[in-house]
């Protein structure tokens, strides 16, 4: 499959025209630049509404947006195609990253795997610090936010939205065992592996994870308290880890082997929604929305759908389930589910938060146009008196997750007491919280995005998952000589 460039005409209609935008006055702005990006993630591609308003406001600027896999093709190219595809891409981004002709904006809503530390350090990437300091006040940003994103000080990502890690439990088991839901803040690793050996005691088949992803899934989050980044140090043979692996081992060892029900619809990454979905059939006998509207449609269209519910229908009992946490999901605090307690934010053993840039800017140092491409990025992730975008269909934010500055925050908290709800989001309770004062919400988001943070896709470039196979798949190992395998590794690769 060819790599496409986009056509934006500013002749088509688009959400510009209704959000009320006029070229900006006493413009000097002009030139051309290009934004290098996957694939997209949405039918209201956001990278491409964001070119097509900054060119409608700075007419003699033309920004050329460049998919390897737009909207059309994303929907009849298979995963493994597209993992092909991504390598390709990846790769020659690397190539022409270091040898200084990469001309372009490269924009990650979450495809693209570059290790961003040597980049960093060679100065490979532009350092987006001086410029953010010097064009935005101070407090505009969520600062341990972008802090989190830093390589040596450089701030050579530049992270337009993030989410973060969060769990929810079924309710009942978590009352079984004794826990107010009501009560809980965040939970660790360490607590949900506590919790779940406590309830296979009381029911033997229950299994940790809706749908039966891997049991190790949250080892990526905790990780992350074993390795020290800027120091370049590890201490992944210390009692503490050797003691998480034993009880995962045990656990992975006593957990029942179960088989995910429809790998199509949800497959190793359910959401808490389908999580919802499934406990609400469990206790009620019904579907909710478009699935029980699909269940009583005979027509044969919606076999294949009606096929792939079974996942709500026939799944086995599971204690918990892991989202990517979105805006609408901080309203549980206020807004309980019936059958669901959380979602939380699940931190490592040391507390800290584990985030993901969803969506980012990355600005190679042998970019041309310098300028140009700062004032497009600096649209991007700077105010909107507008969140939403206006296009086909339901109102969208113009980014599905939290924004890395508060102004855009705050404005799409003020939908919460409008009844809107935070936008079009498929949450499995009512989003909007009438009457309620935004600020309640905003100071919620401002104590998750405030104190300690760890950006889990820095922590991602070093592999280890072959020595957790060995310990808990193929049973080759110790916990003492996996820690050890691992200490190994991840000391080379740290000092490399």
């Amino acid at each position: 499959m060819a790599e496409r460039k986009e056509q934006l005409s500013l002749e088509e209609e688009g959400p510009w025209r209704y959000l009320g935008m006029e070229p900006q006055p006493g413009d000097d702005l002009e030139g051309e630049i290009t934004v290098r990006a996957f694939t997209v993630n949405s039918n209201i591609p956001l990278l491409d509404t964001l070119a097509h308003e900054f060119m409608f406001r700075h007419p003699a600027v033309k920004v050329n947006v460049e998919w390897v896999v737009d909207y059309l093709d994303s929907l009849v190219t298979s995963a493994e195609k597209k993992a092909d595809l991504n390598q390709v891409f990846e790769e020659e981004l690397r190539l022409s990253i270091a040898t200084g002709r990469a001309d372009y904006i490269i924009f990650d809503n979450g495809w693209i795997d570059l290790d961003v530390a040597p980049l960093s350090t060679s100065g490979a990437l532009e350092d987006f610090g001086p410029t953010l300091r010097e064009d935005f006040p101070e407090g505009f940003f969520y600062e341990d936010v972008l802090e989190a994103f830093q390589v040596d000080g450089r701030q050579t990502v530049l992270p337009l939205s993030v989410s973060y890690t969060s769990i929810a439990f079924d309710r009942e088991w978590l009352e079984k065992l004794g826990i107010d839901p009501g009560a809980v803040d965040r939970v660790s690793t360490a607590q949900v592996m506590d919790w779940y050996q406590q309830a296979l005691e009381l029911d033997p088949d229950l299994g940790l994870f809706f749908n039966s992803p891997p049991i190790d899934q949250m080892l990526d989050l905790e990780r992350t308290a074993y390795m020290d980044l800027v120091d370049r140090s590890c201490t992944f043979d210390s009692p503490a880890f050797i003691k998480y692996l034993t009880q995962l081992t045990k656990i992975r060892n006593s957990e029942p082997l179960l088989e995910a029900e429809a790998p199509d619809l949800v497959g190793a990454s359910p959401t808490i929604d389908d999580f919802s979905v499934y406990q609400l059939y469990q206790h009620t006998g019904k579907l909710r929305g478009n699935y029980q509207y699909l269940v009583n449609d005979p027509d044969p269209l919606f076999d294949g759908l009606r096929r792939q519910m079974k996942v709500f229908t026939d799944s086995k009992p599971a204690l918990a389930v892991l989202d990517a946490a979105r805006p609408h999901t901080v309203l549980t605090q206020w807004q309980p589910l019936d059958y669901l307690a959380g979602p939380y934010p699940l931190t490592n053993s040391k507390g800290e938060l584990g985030i993901v840039a969803q969506e980012s800017f990355l600005l190679p140092a042998s970019m041309q146009d310098k300028n140009l491409a700062w004032e497009f990025i600096k649209y991007c992730v700077g105010e909107r008196e507008e969140p939403r975008i206006y296009g086909e269909g339901p109102i969208h934010y113009y980014t599905p997750y939290f924004p890395t500055n508060r102004y855009n925050l705050g404005t799409m908290a003020e939908d919460v007491t409008n009844d809107e709800g935070l936008g079009s989001t498929n949450a499995p309770f009512d989003t909007g919280i009438f009457g309620m004062d935004p600020q309640i919400y905003i100071d919620a988001v401002e104590d998750l995005f405030t104190g300690p943070l760890a950006p889990l896709e820095y922590y991602d470039q070093i592999g280890i998952q072959e020595f957790i196979d060995e310990m808990i798949l193929h049973r080759l190992t110790t916990p003492e000589e996996c820690a050890e395998k691992i200490q190994g590794r991840v000391t080379i690769k740290l000092n490399e």
